[in-house]
C-alpha cells in the first residue's frame, strides 16, 4: 500500500513539474510577443506545444502565444510542428481579435448613453491596460468593468435590458452584472470594494469620484492619475492573489503598465499610499517579478528560476502558475481556512470544524448580500437551510466531496 501511495505521488510530482515547464516555456513565447521578438524555433520544437496550449488557455493568453509562434512561422501550413493544434490557437486569436473589436463598438454605445444622461463613469483594469499591448486583441477580454454613478443603477440596467442583455448580478456587492450573446460581458462598478474585502480598501475608496478627473473632450467620463489607475489595478489583483488566485496575465499588466509609465509615474506616492493599504510588498515582489520575465525575451527553466529569483519571488511564481486567469477553487478554500485561524502554519483541526460548520450555516451576512429575502423574514432561515443541502449535493456532489477533500488534506 505504501508502494502505491509513494508511485502515485511520484506521478503527481512530475506532472506538476511538466506542467510547470510548459508555463515557463508559455512565459517565454509571451515575454517575446510583449518585446516584439520572434521566437527561436530550436526552442519551440523542444516544447511540449499541447501543454503549453492548455496552458495558454488556463492563463488567458492564447492569442498572445499564437502570435508569437505565428512571427516564428511565416509559412505555417508546411512548418509548424502541429497544425491541427495551431488551427485551435488560431481560433483563439481570431476570437480574441473579434471580442475586442466588438467591445470597442458595443462600449461607444453605452458611452454615448452614459454621456446623454448625464451620469458620469470610470473605465477600469482591461479596458484601459489593453492600449500598452503591442497588437489589438493581444490582451484578451472577458467582460469590460465601468464604474459609474450607483444612483443611476436602476436606468442603466433599462439601457442594457432594452439592449438584449440578461441581468446575472443586479444590487449585490461591488457591481451589476450583464451579459449578452455572443461574446458581451459588463461588469458595471457601483463601488470598487464592497463588504467582505479588506475593510483598509473598502474605506480609502469610500469618496470615489474624488480621486476622478474629467475627461477634456466634456463627456461624462472621468479617469484616475495614473498613479492611482495603478493603485486600484495593484489592489484588484492582490485581492484576487489573496482570494482563488490570479495568473500570468497580471505580471504582464504590471510590466507594461510600469514601462510605458516608468518617466513620470510618482514611485514615491504610490508606495506611501500602498503601505497604507498593506499592500506594498505585494506590488514591489509582482513588479520586479514581471521586469525579470517580461523585459526581456528568455529561456528558463526550473532550476534557473531558483538560481534567479528570490524565495519570495520563486513562491509568488509558483502560485501564479498554478492559478490561471481567474484563481482555484483549491486557493480560495485554503485562504479562507487561513483567514479563520490567526496564527500561520498548520491548519489547526478546530479550524477545520469551524469551516465546515460556516459553509452548512451562514452567517447573517450571506444572507444579507445573497438572498435579501430570506434577510429580512429570518423565520424562513431553517427552511432555506434544508433546500441549500438538497440542492447542493444533488446538484453538486462531486463539487462538495473535492472541497471536503481540500479542507481536511491541508
Amino acid at each position: 500500500m505504501k508502494f502505491g501511495n509513494s508511485k502515485a505521488k511520484r506521478e503527481e510530482k512530475e506532472q506538476k513539474n511538466r506542467k510547470r515547464q510548459a508555463a515557463l516555456d508559455l512565459v517565454y513565447l509571451i515575454s517575446c510577443a510583449v518585446n516584439s521578438v520572434v521566437p527561436e524555433k530550436e526552442i519551440i520544437e523542444k516544447m511540449q506545444l499541447r501543454d503549453v496550449y492548455a496552458m495558454s488557455k488556463f492563463h488567458n493568453l492564447s492569442a498572445m502565444a499564437c502570435m508569437a509562434l505565428e512571427s516564428s512561422y511565416p509559412q505555417l501550413v508546411t512548418s509548424f510542428p502541429d497544425m491541427e493544434l495551431m488551427k485551435k490557437w488560431q481560433e483563439q486569436k481570431n476570437l480574441a481579435i473579434r471580442k475586442s473589436i466588438l467591445f470597442d463598438l458595443e462600449r461607444a454605445r453605452l458611452y454615448d448613453f452614459l454621456d446623454s444622461q448625464g451620469i458620469w463613469y470610470v473605465p477600469l483594469k482591461g479596458i484601459i491596460l489593453k492600449d500598452y499591448y503591442p497588437k489589438a486583441g493581444m490582451r484578451q477580454m472577458s467582460d469590460n468593468d465601468i464604474l459609474f454613478d450607483a444612483s443611476c443603477a436602476d436606468k442603466v440596467r433599462d439601457w442594457f435590458m432594452e439592449n438584449g442583455y440578461t441581468t446575472e448580478i443586479f444590487g449585490k456587492g461591488a457591481h451589476d452584472s450583464y451579459h449578452k450573446l455572443p461574446v458581451y460581458n459588463f461588469e458595471m462598478h457601483t463601488s470598487l470594494f464592497a463588504e467582505g474585502h479588506d475593510p483598509l480598501w473598502v474605506e480609502y475608496y469610500t469618496d470615489i469620484k474624488e480621486r476622478n478627473f474629467p475627461d477634456a473632450d466634456g463627456s461624462m467620463r472621468y479617469h484616475f492619475s495614473n498613479e492611482d489607475f495603478y493603485i486600484y489595478s495593484t489592489l484588484h489583483a492582490c485581492k484576487h492573489y489573496r482570494g482563488s488566485g490570479i495568473g500570468l496575465r497580471s505580471l504582464v499588466d504590471t510590466c507594461l503598465y510600469n514601462r510605458a509609465k516608468q518617466e513620470t509615474l510618482d514611485r514615491g506616492y504610490i508606495e506611501a499610499e500602498l503601505k497604507k493599504l498593506k499592500a506594498d510588498q505585494f506590488e514591489q515582489i509582482s513588479r520586479e517579478l514581471g521586469e525579470k520575465l517580461y523585459s526581456k525575451p528568455w529561456h528558463c527553466t526550473v532550476s534557473q528560476i531558483r538560481e534567479s529569483f528570490s524565495e519570495k519571488e520563486q513562491q509568488m511564481l509558483d502560485y501564479l502558475l498554478f492559478s490561471g486567469t481567474y484563481g482555484t477553487k483549491e486557493n480560495n478554500i485554503i485562504h479562507n481556512l487561513r483567514k479563520q485561524q490567526s496564527q500561520d502554519g498548520k491548519i489547526h483541526i478546530s479550524t477545520k470544524i469551524r469551516y465546515c460548520f460556516r459553509r452548512v450555516f451562514p452567517e447573517m451576512s450571506y444572507y444579507r448580500d445573497h438572498f435579501p429575502f430570506i434577510y429580512r423574514h429570518k423565520y424562513f432561515i431553517p427552511f432555506f437551510l434544508v433546500y441549500r443541502c438538497v440542492v447542493r449535493i444533488s446538484d453538486h456532489g462531486s463539487e462538495l466531496w473535492k472541497e471536503i477533500k481540500t479542507v481536511w488534506k491541508n
